[in-house]
């Protein structure tokens, strides 16, 4: 309840506040791991519930901060050369997940750049990372998913 109190006020006080100070413009680093293709492959139990993001998803993801005024960047662009006066949207893929591929479409459809990760032991030694095959073991063990996040 208090949580909930605290956020209603700084709701309130964000609104009033703004038209004074004005909005402060902000770089977000948003990062994503794996891809599912389909909300089926989601509930399939391959995929963590923590990387619950479709293609679907990601669009309107994309969608949204280029209708909210956002630029994507990447590296290279943060930094002195990074413009003051606009909001900015880095994203990484992190850990090289294979389906990642599948967004490659869109990124090039909406001209924004992202920051791949890849990492290479797993894929060389030809195995899962752990929180995976412990969400796998786990969900076949019959662990729910709530009790799977609770460990």
């Amino acid at each position: 309840m208090i949580r909930q109190a605290l956020r209603g006020i700084d709701t309130v006080f964000q609104r009033l506040a703004a038209p004074f100070f004005g909005e402060r413009k902000a770089l977000l680093c948003v990062l994503f791991h794996g891809l599912s293709c389909s909300v089926k492959e989601l509930r399939s139990g391959f995929f963590d519930p923590q990387q619950r993001v479709t293609e679907i998803d990601f669009r309107r993801f994309v969608e949204y901060f280029l209708t909210a005024g956002f630029e994507f960047t990447s590296p290279e662009m943060v930094g002195p050369s990074l413009r003051e006066n606009s909001n900015h949207v880095l994203i990484t893929f992190d850990d090289g997940y294979a389906s990642n591929q599948q967004l490659l479409p869109i990124l090039d459809e909406y001209r924004v750049p992202a920051v791949f990760f890849v990492a290479t032991g797993p894929i060389r030694r030809q195995q899962g990372f752990w929180w995976d095959v412990l969400y796998r073991e786990r969900l076949r063990r019959g662990a729910t998913e709530t009790r799977i996040f609770q460990e």
